[in-house]
């Protein structure tokens, strides 16, 4: 199938995509979540009102997950450059009601997400955010191992659930967390 093209403020890059049981939708640069309608070939394009406002254009949309439970809602990541901050990005959950077309932002942190069976968002992020939508809460575990004779403590990259526990993959390792969330040994690690 081809695409048209997509135009956002004279370019775009797409970080991310996911597709429902009607569209398409593309996490971009400059803080855009962007709805393809394949039937119509037209795209929609939508961004918090909180970023729209603000002058830092360098905000990407990096992960969108399809709800499990609600068809309504998407789970993204949203990078963004926080000059408040030591380290130059800064990343959020924030969810998209489809319907009202109103993003939520959550005090959770990370980048790659994935959602379980029981509604729980983990995120990677220095170790592993473990988010529970229905209370709100957001919990952090740390995800360490030996390198060279120290222990690190990596970007988690990419999470998926694996028969009893988690994958997770770093720049350097990949490692395994139990179905709760606790730690495991790294499976593989990498030269520094």
């Amino acid at each position: 199938y081809h695409y048209p093209l997509l135009v956002s403020n004279g370019y775009e890059t797409v970080q991310s995509i996911c597709e429902d049981q009607r569209y398409v939708w593309l996490g971009g640069d400059h803080y855009w979540l962007h709805r393809f309608d394949p039937a119509t070939e037209q795209f929609e394009s939508f961004g918090p009102e909180w970023l729209r406002s603000s002058t830092n254009a360098a905000c990407s949309i990096t992960d969108i997950l399809q709800d499990r439970f609600d068809p309504n809602r998407l789970w993204m990541t949203l990078v963004y450059r926080n000059p408040a901050y030591p380290i130059p990005f800064d990343s959020r959950l924030v969810s998209f009601d489809k319907q009202s077309k109103q993003f939520v932002e959550f005090p959770c942190y990370g980048k790659a997400l994935y959602q379980d069976s029981l509604g729980v968002v983990w995120m990677g992020s220095t170790g592993i955010n473990r988010f529970e939508p229905e209370s709100g809460t957001c919990i952090h575990v740390d995800y360490q191992f030996e390198m060279n004779g120290r222990m690190v403590n990596p970007l988690v990259r990419d999470i998926e659930y694996v028969r009893d526990g988690f994958l997770l993959s770093s720049a350097y390792t990949i490692g395994r967390l139990n179905s709760e969330g606790a730690p495991g040994k790294a499976i593989h690690v990498g030269e520094d």
